[in-house]
């Protein structure tokens, strides 16, 4: 009964909380602890009678609570020197998500007329769709480029299980777990999920298209084909040239190791690749024309 109480003392807390302390006070809290439900919760699905399953269940703790640490401080040191806790790119994309947000909320709803105003008052000129992504999210969360490096630490520490799992059917247990760590704690990928940069997000949509991939050829499942569209947009729209890369060399490749139709599934590699490469020369020759045409008097 004592723990009951506890249990529904706690619960009033944190509802007296949401309701009169600021919303950028609590949702970093909140994207903590739904990251760390939705890890924790994957792995038990996926992997409870498994002999992988402590060792992920590790493996995903330290990479997600090891980021959220590393990104907590990180932010508040450079939000000492710039006040914004982010670099970059990172503070365009916050920038511009927010000024997105004030105007869909003040009541602009044309987003062709949105994108043309935050496209003439933005630094880079340019705006895409993860400036969008962060508005979204602050429509959540309020205004908290914090949240938007949680986001991208879960993102990251997620990839770690389709890393796993794909290496593990291309290779082996042990290939397996040493591909896990190289992808929870190699430099680059542990430092892009610290600021609000869309490269955890893009690994993630690779990792995860590869993932359902692999798990059609072993079992057709229609849901997972399903998700294969959303996924590939969303991969467009953040690196619409990784879309191509990935379906025409990485995937065939990868498929190459295990099928036994090697020979066609390499030549329809090299045909594609060659296409590719057609494809992109004459752009190439048709962005170098277009150039010497226009100096031309």
């Amino acid at each position: 009964m004592q723990k009951h109480n506890y249990y529904i003392f706690i619960g009033i807390l944190i509802a007296l909380g949401v309701t009169f302390l600021p919303i950028t006070f609590f949702s970093p809290i909140i994207v903590v602890a739904l990251g760390l439900f939705l890890g924790c919760y994957s792995i038990l699905y996926r992997y409870k009678d498994s002999q992988d399953y402590h060792f992920l269940l590790k493996a995903f703790l330290l990479s997600f609570l090891s980021r959220i640490a590393a990104g907590y401080m990180m932010y508040n040191l450079v939000f000492i020197f710039n006040q914004t806790g982010l670099i970059d790119d990172g503070q365009w994309y916050s920038r511009n998500g927010d000024i997105i947000l004030q105007m869909w909320l003040g009541g602009t709803k044309d987003i062709n007329f949105i994108s043309d105003y935050v496209r003439s008052i933005s630094w880079s000129g340019t705006i895409g769709s993860y400036d969008f992504w962060n508005a979204i999210v602050y429509f959540f969360t309020g205004t908290s480029p914090i949240c938007l490096i949680f986001i991208n630490c879960l993102a990251s520490s997620l990839t770690i299980i389709f890393i796993y799992d794909i290496t593990k059917d291309l290779c082996n247990r042990k290939a397996a777990i040493i591909a896990t760590l190289l992808t929870a704690f190699w430099p680059s990928t542990f430092f892009w999920s610290l600021q609000n940069l869309k490269d955890s997000i893009t690994v993630f949509t690779i990792c995860f298209l590869m993932w359902i991939i692999f798990q059609i050829k072993k079992r057709l499942r229609f849901y997972l084909i399903f998700l294969v569209i959303p996924l590939t947009l969303i991969l467009k729209e953040l690196r619409i040239f990784l879309v191509v890369i990935l379906y025409m060399f990485i995937l065939p490749l990868s498929l190459l190791v295990e099928s036994r139709f090697e020979k066609e599934i390499l030549l329809f590699s090299i045909c594609l690749g060659a296409a590719l490469i057609f494809v992109f020369m004459n752009q190439i020759m048709g962005f170098y024309t277009k150039i010497f045409s226009d100096r031309s008097p």
